[in-house]
């Protein structure tokens, strides 16, 4: 099976502290990677430290400073050979963004923080039954 790499995606440093402790006490990836904004993420995505043979879980903030999620969910669709599956963890409860967020092929689930375990442990199944496909 290929790399599995978590990307978290937030602009508060406690919220991106807590969603590495949950990923990591799954099990579910080789690697976590935290980072403080879109573009930083972007960046990263843009770099040699991305390669087309491994697949990016992304927990992705929407309302951040600067580049929003939605601005990262975007720019993503360029990036050739990216395997990604987006889980949105936001503290928005506008209805809109849940509907927004369908619009995005990438986008696999939507979560309002504070993002659980059994949430986390949910998302990573789904993705997993699509990498089995």
């Amino acid at each position: 099976m290929s790399k599995i790499v978590v990307l978290n995606v937030d602009d508060d440093d406690v919220t991106l502290m807590l969603h590495k402790m949950l990923v990591k006490a799954l099990g579910f990836c080789d690697e976590v990677e935290n980072f403080i904004s879109g573009e930083s993420a972007l960046e990263y995505l843009q770099s040699a430290s991305f390669s087309a043979e491994s697949n990016y879980i992304i927990l992705l903030d929407i309302n951040m400073p600067g580049m929003s999620g939605w601005d990262f969910l975007d720019k993503i669709d360029h990036i050739d050979g990216l395997k990604a599956y987006v889980a949105l963890v936001t503290s928005s409860i506008d209805s809109r963004d849940q509907e927004k967020a369908k619009n995005y092929k990438k986008v696999i689930d939507f979560f309002i923080k504070p993002l659980h375990k059994n949430h986390l442990s949910s998302f990573f199944q789904k993705v997993k039954l699509l990498l089995e496909q």
